[in-house]
C-alpha cells in the first residue's frame, strides 16, 4: 500500500508542476463521495447507453434485455490528476456525480450519475498538429449505476425536448 501511495504523490507532484491545457470548458463535474465533493471543469465529456437487444434472437436469462452503460470519459485539466489519485487509487465510491454543461441560449443539461467509481485515470499529453501549445489533459473513465438526466429551457437545437428522468442499470428500469 505504501508504494501505491509513493507512486501516486510522485505523479501528484508531476501533474502539479506540468502545464494545463488552454481548451475551454464545454462543463463541469461535481463528485460527492464519504470524504467531501471534488468539482472540476471538464472541456470533452462522452457516455452513452447501450441496448443488448438482438432482433431474430429468443434470448432469455438474468442478463436477457439489461441495457449497459458506456464509461463517462471526461478531459479535464492536467491538473485534476492530482485530486483523483486517492479516489482512484483506493477504489472509492462517490454516491454521485453532476454533469453540469450550457447553452448559448442560458439553457443547460444536468446529468447526474449515482454509484460511481474511477475507472481509469490517465494523465495525457501531445504535439499539436501545428506549432503552438502541446495539449495537455487528465482522461477520467467512471463506472456508474443510474443515470438521470434534467434539462431546463430549450434544448442544445433549439427545439424543446422531452427527456425521461432516466435509468438505473443496477435495477434495470426507469429512473
Amino acid at each position: 500500500m505504501k508504494t501505491v501511495r509513493g507512486f501516486a504523490f510522485a505523479c501528484a507532484l508531476l501533474v502539479c508542476a506540468a502545464s494545463v491545457a488552454s481548451a475551454r470548458p464545454v462543463g463541469t463535474l461535481a463528485c460527492t463521495g464519504s470524504t467531501g465533493q471534488i468539482k472540476f471543469n471538464v472541456s470533452f465529456f462522452t457516455f452513452g447507453v447501450v441496448d443488448p437487444l438482438d432482433i431474430g434472437s429468443q434470448s432469455s436469462g438474468a442478463g436477457a434485455g439489461k441495457v449497459t452503460f458506456q464509461p463517462l470519459e471526461v478531459h479535464a485539466a492536467l491538473s485534476t490528476f492530482a485530486s483523483l489519485v486517492e479516489p482512484a487509487t483506493e477504489g472509492k465510491e462517490f454516491q454521485n456525480c453532476i454533469l453540469t454543461t450550457g447553452f448559448g441560449d442560458g439553457a443547460q443539461s444536468e446529468f447526474e450519475f449515482k454509484l460511481v467509481v474511477i475507472s481509469s485515470l490517465a494523465a495525457a499529453a501531445s504535439s499539436p498538429a501545428q506549432q503552438g501549445e502541446p495539449a495537455r489533459y487528465t482522461d477520467v473513465k467512471f463506472a456508474y449505476g443510474a443515470v438521470e438526466v434534467k434539462s431546463s429551457g430549450s434544448g442544445d437545437d433549439g427545439g424543446v425536448s422531452n427527456i425521461p428522468p432516466g435509468w438505473n442499470r443496477v435495477q434495470n428500469q426507469q429512473q
